[in-house]
Formats: structure tokens, C-alpha cells, sequence
């Protein structure tokens, strides 16, 4: 399926662990560009870095912290 998503933005919360991770990679994988959101600024970085393709983001953001 690589490729079916491209030209396509996604924004995936929770995206430095488990199920989070799993979609931001998978979406980036089929083609698409992905913004990141999580806590860690660390982990959305080395995250980021390691996806398939280019174009993607990553916003550090702790929705208990307004």
C-alpha cells in the first residue's frame, strides 16, 4: 500500500508510544506527511527522524498544562 497516502496530512496524538507510534508509521509508510504530537520533545525527535519519507512535523504539547 506505500504510496496511496501521498500529497496527505495527518496529525497523530500520542505518537511517541504504542498505538500512537505504530499509526504515525504506518501513515508515513503509505505516503503521507505526519505531525507528531506528544510530551516529549526527546522522543517526537528521534521519532520524527526515523519515518519513512520527509516533509513531517512534531509539536511537544501536554494537554494538562494549558
Amino acid at each position: 500500500m506505500q504510496g496511496t497516502l501521498s500529497g496527505r496530512r495527518a496529525l497523530v496524538c500520542g505518537s511517541t508510544r504504542g498505538i500512537g507510534r505504530a499509526t504515525a508509521e504506518r501513515l508515513a509508510d503509505d505516503g503521507a506527511r505526519v505531525t507528531l504530537l506528544a510530551r516529549d520533545p526527546d522522543a517526537l525527535a528521534r521519532i520524527r527522524a526515523d519515518l519513512p519519507g520527509d516533509g513531517h512535523g512534531a509539536i511537544a504539547a501536554d494537554f494538562t498544562n494549558p
